[in-house]
């Protein structure tokens, strides 16, 4: 059987003017008249494909298609237009083989290729997206729609830089298309420049007062700022504009949790889960909030779908994941996977495994191994950065973090008792000569976290705003700081403080220190974690919004029988939580000293 000669006719010239209207339904009527008179009309049938995808009815356009290529197997536009209704079915796989063969049929087209870089990027092979789009970018060149996809590709793969270049570019190319300045805003977000994403988006939404993701990017952006009730407005125009938009509840729920409107906050991830239940980020809110009221019931489940968040994928372990029952002298893998305080607070779960029946290995993080092979749960310890797959054979596997959820853990049955960690005896003798000498009530501060960390410009701030705690008569200030803000102590030359941080090398090294110590005040970090495992007296000193497992309101943390917390009254308000400190402080030292 063979097509029809194509030769123009007035029927599918009027078919194809209906198309370019806007008028499908008389374009469609059009076609299936000629397809009447004649079944091998295989411009006819592409027509009609092409209808039929504009108008959403996919499988139909794939029967038109599959007819027209089975008649013009050699028609590249044929491919290329099958592949886009492949893709909007969502099967990528198959749209990638039909761009690659109209592809192969015209080599020369740039079309092709910029939508197998789409495919290629949902299918999250960004490098081979890249390259498609450069092909594409080749054969036509100043195409502004590509630089933007090609940005987004490179920003997947981290490549902030190159991605902002490309945008700029596409930017001189098409300077009236808000897409452009909201994709730029993204990337300028993750490079940390706040202010200047702030300003790409609202171009973009000065373009389009209608576009919706700019506004959605702009509340997140301002939230961010901590500029909360500008945030709340502009997420709120987002929804007005379309009220089943779930990431704008989502991040709308964010920013009402930030100003500890809990209740409202649910409400709105909620909202965003009914609009698309499988909405990641939607749980994984709701389930940080439920952790965070001590809802943990609920909150433990939830919190399983960290695993889905493309942040941190799952590890490629064969073995099954443990489901808490008793292991009945099974090897176990047990591995930390979030940070050091993280693991520093539920290695206290290991001799509840170990009483199950279970011979443990654990992987940890480098900095903390000397300090956890102490552990006598532990049958043997791997210390890597990420997670490791195991040389020595294991039957099943659990994330450290879901320890809890595996256990039921509830508020009552926290494992509790202090101290599960101990410092090495030789470590802390070797450190008995340093800190005897030292007069009065010995303190150690730590003011900042890991940079990195999502939170970090909330959860610590600067050796000039505890300066206070100086005046305090009879403390000794001990540094405990490491990272980047340990050189804020060289800046404060005049601040009567003991630095012993550069002999710190790991968490073995702070922990014999922090045994001479009389107690421990910092920002929400490793080394709060770590004199709270440890029973010293530690103080805690929260932002605003804290992290889910200080809770809300409460002075003590059931994680930690020997912590009190100090909240920020208002957010930012690092002032007030000082003069809060200082005075403890000084009733502390007053006491001491009858």
């Amino acid at each position: 059987m063979q097509a029809s000669v194509s030769t123009p006719s007035p029927s599918l010239e009027l078919a194809r003017a209906y198309a370019r209207a806007g008028d499908l339904r008389q374009a469609e009527m059009v076609c299936c008249q000629i397809l009447q008179d004649d079944v091998q009309n295989a411009d006819a049938l592409h027509l009609l494909g092409q209808v039929a995808h504009r108008m959403g009815r996919y499988h139909f356009a794939l029967i038109c298609l599959g007819k027209a290529i089975a008649l013009q197997p050699l028609e590249p536009r044929l491919h290329h237009l099958l592949g886009q209704v492949y893709r909007d079915l969502g099967r990528l796989d198959d749209a990638i083989s039909c761009y690659q063969q109209a592809i192969r049929l015209a080599p020369q087209e740039a079309d092709p290729y910029a939508d197998l870089g789409v495919a290629l990027q949902l299918r999250g092979r960004s490098p081979e997206a890249v390259a498609s789009y450069h092909r594409a970018l080749q054969l036509r060149p100043g195409w502004a729609e590509v630089y933007v996809n090609l940005a987004v590709a490179l920003r997947a793969q981290g490549q902030l830089a190159e991605a902002a270049a490309h945008l700029r570019h596409a930017m001189q190319l098409a300077p009236d298309n808000p897409m452009i300045y909201n994709n730029l805003g993204v990337v300028c977000q993750l490079q940390g420049q706040l202010d200047v994403a702030s300003s790409h988006y609202r171009q973009a939404i000065a373009i389009d007062p209608t576009y919706v993701k700019a506004y959605n990017n702009l509340g997140t952006v301002l939230r961010l700022q901590d500029r909360l009730e500008e945030a709340t407005a502009a997420l709120q125009q987002a929804l007005a504009l379309d009220p089943e938009y779930a990431d704008a509840y989502s991040n709308l729920g964010l920013v009402l949790q930030d100003q500890g409107r809990l209740d409202e906050a649910l409400w709105c991830f909620e909202q965003a889960l009914q609009r698309r239940e499988d909405h990641v980020e939607a749980h994984w809110n709701r389930a940080l909030l439920w952790l965070a009221v001590g809802n943990y019931a609920q909150g433990w489940p939830e919190y399983e779908w960290r695993w889905r968040r493309s942040v941190s994928p799952p590890p490629p372990l064969r073995q099954p994941r443990w489901d808490g029952s008793p292991l009945h002298g099974q090897t176990i893998f047990v591995y930390a996977e979030q940070g050091l305080g993280d693991t520093l607070q539920f290695v206290r779960y290991l001799p509840l495994v170990a009483a199950l029946g279970g011979r443990i290995l654990f992987a940890c993080q480098p900095p903390l191994a000397r300090l956890l092979q102490r552990l006598p749960a532990i049958a043997h310890l791997i210390v890597a950065n990420g997670i490791p797959v195991p040389e020595e054979p294991f039957d099943v596997h659990a994330p450290l973090l879901s320890l809890p959820g595996l256990l039921h853990t509830t508020e009552a049955t926290i494992p509790a008792a202090v101290p599960y960690l101990t410092p090495d005896p030789e470590l802390v003798e070797k450190w008995r000569p340093h800190l005897a000498p030292l007069p009065g009530y010995k303190v150690g501060l730590v003011w900042a976290g890991n940079a990195r960390h999502p939170n970090d410009r909330r959860r610590s701030c600067t050796l000039a705003q505890l300066a206070p705690l100086a005046q305090v008569p009879g403390v000794t200030l001990v540094s405990l700081q490491k990272g980047p803000a340990a050189q804020q102590v060289a800046l404060l030359s005049a601040l009567p403080l003991v630095d012993y941080s550069h002999e710190l090398h790991d968490f073995a090294d702070t922990a014999a220190l922090v045994a001479h110590l009389d107690l421990v005040i910092s920002v929400d970090t490793a080394v709060a974690h770590l004199a709270g495992a440890m029973g010293k007296p530690v103080w805690t000193l929260l932002p605003f919004s804290p992290d889910w497992r200080w809770q809300w309101h409460r002075p003590q943390t059931p994680w930690y029988p020997t912590m009190r917390l100090f909240r920020q009254p208002r957010p930012g308000d690092w002032p007030a939580v000082v003069q809060q400190v200082v005075a403890a402080l000084a009733t502390q030292v007053r006491a001491r000293h009858g």
